[in-house]
């Protein structure tokens, strides 16, 4: 299977894994086509979707997990502080809401940027798989 030279990846024990490589754009968001290679009824077929990069799932995951801590660790305090009139604590209460959200825009972000990079990868890995040039 020969694919452009700007897609990288891997083939490893019936999975593949492919990216776009492009040195004058940095998306961390760039999605990674993860795919197992079968064999089925005499042909080779795969099967797979497009995920984040792992780093970024865990860096995410971190980032949602952290704020949610925050969120719930802070909710005693803030509750207290609001029955006793102190209206600085709607700013614990709105910044960890506000970080979550933004943390769902950067998500939603990067994929619409890598939108383009998943069309790409999808027909070249379609057009090797068929041995035809794309």
């Amino acid at each position: 299977m020969l694919l452009p030279n700007d897609l990288v990846g891997s083939v490893k024990y019936g999975q593949l894994k492919v990216n776009r490589h492009r040195p004058d754009i940095e998306n961390a968001f760039t999605p990674v086509l993860e795919a197992s290679i079968l064999a089925s009824a005499g042909c080779t077929e795969l099967r797979g979707q497009f995920r984040l990069n792992m780093l970024v799932r865990i860096f995410m995951c971190f980032w949602f997990g952290g704020i949610t801590a925050f969120f719930v660790a802070t909710i005693p305090s803030n509750t207290i502080s609001l029955m006793d009139g102190n209206m600085s604590a709607l700013l614990s209460i709105a910044a960890p809401i506000c970080m979550f959200l933004f943390g769902i825009l950067l998500v939603k972000l990067g994929a619409s940027m890598g939108e383009s990079d998943r069309i790409y990868i999808q027909q070249a890995v379609v057009s090797a798989v068929r041995g035809h040039p794309i």
